[in-house]
C-alpha cells in the first residue's frame, strides 16, 4: 500500500474511532414539494476503493501533465515519431494478450480486467487500413 495514503487515511486495519456511517442533516427547503429534512449516509473508503482511485489518479495525472518526449521509431529505412506511447503511463506494466478473436474490442478486453484494482487501460491492436483486430492487445496495470 502506498505510504502517502496511510498518512492521509490513517491505518485502515485499525478499528474505527468513529461509527462507520454518519448522518448529515441538510437544511429545509422552501419548495412546496419538499418540506422534510434530507439525510445522507456516507461510508469511509475501503482499501480497495482507495487503491483503485490512486491508480486512476496516477493515470489521470499522467495524461494531464504529459512531458513531451519524442519516441523515434525506425523500420524499413524510415524514421518517424511515435505519439501513441504518450497515451500510456510511464511507470506501468503491460501484459501481452495474444490469440484474440476479431470480435474483441478495447472495451471487451478492458471488461475482462476491470475487476483488478491495478487495472489502468486496455488496447487491442488493429490494422490501420481495415480497422480489424490483429489478434493481440495490451493491458496496462500499475504496481
Amino acid at each position: 500500500m502506498d505510504h502517502h495514503l496511510d498518512l492521509i487515511y490513517g491505518d485502515l486495519d485499525a478499528p474505527p474511532t468513529k461509527p462507520l456511517t454518519t448522518s448529515t442533516t441538510l437544511p429545509k427547503t422552501n419548495t412546496s414539494n419538499r418540506e422534510e429534512e434530507k439525510t445522507t449516509d456516507t461510508k469511509p473508503p475501503t482499501k480497495e476503493s482507495i487503491n483503485t482511485l490512486s491508480k486512476q489518479k496516477q493515470y489521470h495525472d499522467h495524461l494531464t501533465n504529459k512531458r513531451k518526449k519524442k519516441v523515434l521509431r525506425k523500420a524499413a529505412g524510415k524514421t518517424w515519431e511515435d505519439a501513441t506511447l504518450e497515451e500510456w503511463p510511464d511507470n506501468d506494466y503491460r501484459i501481452f494478450c495474444g490469440d484474440l478473436g476479431n470480435e474483441v474490442s478495447d472495451d471487451t478486453l478492458a471488461n475482462a480486467f476491470k475487476k483488478y484494482p491495478s487495472f489502468v487501460k486496455a488496447r487491442v491492436v488493429k490494422d490501420k487500413v481495415t480497422m480489424k483486430s490483429k489478434g493481440f492487445g495490451f493491458v496496462s496495470i500499475m504496481n
